[in-house]
């Protein structure tokens, strides 16, 4: 891996506190994501905050809004998928992003398979997260990641995308690592954030 200045480590609710970026700002950003990363988002949020939930995101997304329940290997816009966050949040957590991550994890354990908790369960957070450069390959057409994955702990490093200093897209990606671990049936011990040079976002994991 290569070596970088890290900046101080910034909790979960540090990085729920970031100045958000406009709209115009996220609607702006390249990219794509695999509907993998949206599966059933508006059924999620009609369970949750009513019928017309979805509706009312969309309707506030303009030319971005996304389909109720993309295949899991259809291409979406990243900005479609910022943006449902961002409302989300605007229109039924009272703009306390800290509110997603109970969410997002609930929303995880619901979506997965019987199969693949099985598979986590046996296996650990570690091997899935040693895969986290092919696996966002994969799952993203941005920038790059890696791994450092020893015993409990796990070393993140996503790079060379501005995608990676947007403030939501930095918290999901967080809430996303407590999920695994949650989906894992471990305990999360900590879990911290760091700046890695320009366009760069690293996250420190480690649990038991």
């Amino acid at each position: 891996m290569q070596s970088a200045v890290v900046d101080r480590a910034r909790s979960i609710d540090d990085v729920a506190r970031e100045a958000a970026w406009s709209a115009d700002a996220t609607c702006a950003l390249s990219g794509t994501v695999r509907g993998l990363l949206v599966r059933r988002w508006a059924e999620n949020l009609r369970r949750r905050f009513g019928a017309d939930a979805a509706d009312r995101v969309k309707s506030r997304m303009g030319t971005l809004a996304l389909e109720d329940d993309p295949r899991d290997d259809a291409w979406v816009p990243v900005a479609a998928q910022l943006r449902a966050t961002e409302l989300v949040v605007e229109l039924f957590l009272d703009g306390d992003r800290r509110a997603l991550a109970p969410i997002v994890i609930d929303d995880a354990l619901r979506n997965a398979s019987t199969m693949s908790k099985l598979a986590l369960r046996a296996a650990g957070p570690g091997a899935l997260l040693s895969r986290t450069g092919s696996l966002h390959g994969q799952a993203c057409s941005e920038g790059r990641a890696e791994a450092i994955v020893q015993g409990s702990r796990a070393r993140l490093r996503y790079l060379e995308s501005p995608l990676f200093e947007h403030p939501t897209w930095r918290l999901l990606a967080m809430i996303g690592a407590c999920g695994l671990v949650a989906l894992s049936s471990r305990t999360l011990v900590s879990i911290e954030a760091h700046d890695v040079g320009p366009h760069g976002f690293g996250l420190e994991i480690a649990w038991r």
